[in-house]
């Protein structure tokens, strides 16, 4: 039996969710390869749960059209095959793109679970583990002479057979588990920029000081390159908005040298970001030719004593109690990933029509684009780190609980964490 959401007959499968998926950075020149690929699973048999074969090994035969970014295993994707720990799936599709003097073209990865290699007209051009996070592959130099390419994408997803996270998914579902999410899950999407580009822009509010601190990064800038950052007060576009606007507070530019932290001062008087007025300031980043737009909004989190002695939770300085809801993020059509932008943003605007102003994401990391409502909408997020280990016993669990007894971090061999492979990868993803 399948289960439709309202929005499972408006997806358009030959480009769905073409939006831009990455709201808090955005530059011109970029192409969705969201659609139809062609798609194979073949055997495939190793003992690290990381391998994966070369693609340039891809079949000669393909099963059919798979719709990415939906998993094989959701109706949306067309295919309905739950892929095994022993499979491969292979992804294949043609692009157009050019190499040009003083560019670049980027090739993104919203999400690919579990692992995969990938290659560009039969050459590797990267490869990832870790199905919840995007990544990003310079293809510029594999793009020869010629404008039509071939993209292969070799995935393997062994679930939980090994310390590989995986949330709720379960090779046997049942219970609180879940049917399993393989390979491509979120949007695959292309970008142009220039050589020298802002490839990572971080912006940290300082409500108290009324300062937005800026870090502008990129790997090709020349040293002690500065780059132009101009803060903006009104909002400009409602659909990035709350539904409150207020009058034009002016701008403010500064420069910033690449690499370094600097604050810069905003207008007085500051509009903080809360849940029932969740204002953000438009942001602009010039360095050379490169042009990229994001938002800032202007907040504090932490812990303090309120006025009963007692200590709280505290949003911009005030005692603030969450009133939240539990959230995972599964779609009975689309798996890991929503139908269409519009589903993406329906749960977060239906829990704050409900009254609740925090959705705990629950061992699942979502498309940028989520955070992105939850940003202009008022919504707190707080996320879980993706679970992930080997086998463990409930017994060991749930000692702590009942006895109470100081454990130290060296038992992790009591806890499923025994291979440094594990841990190792639970550190870099936090």
């Amino acid at each position: 039996m399948t289960l439709d959401t309202p929005w499972t007959a408006t997806v358009n499968r030959e480009q769905p969710l073409p939006e831009h998926p990455r709201p808090q950075l955005v530059r011109p020149g970029w192409t969705i390869l969201n659609g139809p690929w062609s798609y194979a699973v073949t055997p495939f048999v190793d003992g690290d749960p990381t391998a994966v074969p070369h693609p340039a090994g891809a079949p000669r035969r393909w099963r059919g059209e798979i719709v990415v970014p939906f998993s094989p295993e959701t109706p949306l994707s067309g295919v309905v095959h739950q892929l095994q720990p022993d499979e491969i799936l292979w992804y294949q599709r043609r692009f157009t793109a050019a190499r040009t003097e003083g560019r670049r073209v980027l090739l993104h990865f919203g999400a690919v679970d579990q692992s995969c290699r990938i290659a560009v007209d039969g050459v590797e051009v990267g490869s990832h583990t870790g199905g919840y996070l995007p990544f990003t592959i310079d293809i510029t130099e594999a793009l020869g002479d010629h404008r039509s390419h071939t993209l292969t994408v070799a995935v393997r997803d062994v679930t939980d057979n090994s310390w590989l996270s995986r949330g709720k998914q379960r090779t046997r579902r049942g219970g609180i588990w879940y049917t399993p999410q393989s390979g491509i899950w979120q949007t695959v999407w292309l970008e142009e920029l220039p050589t020298v580009a802002v490839d990572r822009l971080v912006l940290t509010p300082h409500l108290a000081s009324g300062e937005v601190e800026v870090l502008v990064e990129s790997a090709h800038a020349a040293p002690g390159q500065e780059a132009e950052v101009t803060i903006l007060g009104p909002a400009t576009d409602p659909s990035r908005r709350g539904s409150s606007l207020a009058a034009p507070q002016g701008a403010v530019t500064r420069r910033v040298r690449v690499g370094v932290p600097t604050r810069v001062s905003l207008p007085a008087p500051i509009r903080a970001w809360s849940p029932d007025d969740p204002f953000l300031y438009d942001v602009e980043v010039a360095l050379g030719e490169d042009r990229v737009t994001s938002y800032v909004g202007m907040r504090s989190f932490g812990v303090g004593t309120g006025p009963d002695g007692r200590p709280h939770l505290l949003l911009n300085g005030e005692p603030h109690l969450p009133v939240g809801l539990l959230d995972q993020g599964y779609w009975p059509d689309g798996g890991y990933t929503a139908p269409t932008d519009e589903a993406l943003a329906y749960d977060v605007e239906l829990a704050k029509s409900m009254g609740f102003d925090t959705l705990r994401k629950h061992i699942k990391v979502e498309p940028l684009r989520w955070y992105h409502h939850c940003d202009r909408l008022g919504m707190l997020v707080w996320q879980d780190h993706v679970n992930g280990g080997t086998h463990y016993s409930d017994a060991v669990v749930t000692a702590p609980a009942i006895a109470s007894p100081r454990i130290g971090d060296r038992r992790y061999r009591w806890f499923g964490r025994g291979d440094a492979e594990g841990r190792e990868s639970s550190r870099s993803e936090l």
